[in-house]
């Protein structure tokens, strides 16, 4: 009987080591981890809108990059949309021009490429009649604002 006694209790200090060299290198893990330089987190998306202040500029570009890149517009209406607790603010931009396709093509990839916060909500183009060459386009742009 003694020596099953001693059987067990020598089971027991075995588990109790291995369980003692866990402990350990598991606080080894906690203490390189803690040491590790937290990742910083990113500014939330409203955070990182332009202010509706700025909308003035934004219309400039827009006929400026037209202009420069060969599209003509013909009407350009504007529609601030202030922000509301549950929805972030915008500014729509309903334009209306003529160009050919790859001129209006680089004019709206230039825009998206300056304007993070810009969208397209609805693109049309139509051949013009008299100038197959030539397309009427209509384009609604939005432009996300955090007021």
């Amino acid at each position: 009987m003694a020596s099953l006694a001693w059987l067990l209790l020598a089971h027991v200090a075995s588990d109790l080591r291995d369980l003692k060299l866990q402990r350990t290198a598991l606080e080894t893990k906690i203490k390189a981890a803690s040491s590790v330089t937290p990742i910083p987190l990113k500014p939330a998306f409203a955070d990182t809108l332009p202010s509706l202040n700025r909308t003035d500029d934004v219309v400039r570009d827009i006929g400026r990059s037209a202009q420069e890149a060969g599209v003509q517009i013909t009407a350009l209406g504007i529609e601030p949309r202030a922000a509301t607790p549950t929805q972030i603010g915008a500014v729509i931009f309903n334009v209306a021009a003529t160009a050919s396709y790859k001129a209006s093509k680089d004019w709206l990839s230039q825009l998206l490429g300056r304007y993070h916060s810009l969208a397209v909500n609805t693109l049309s183009l139509q051949a013009m009649p008299t100038d197959p060459s030539r397309q009427d386009v209509h384009v609604t742009l939005v432009w996300y604002v955090k007021d």
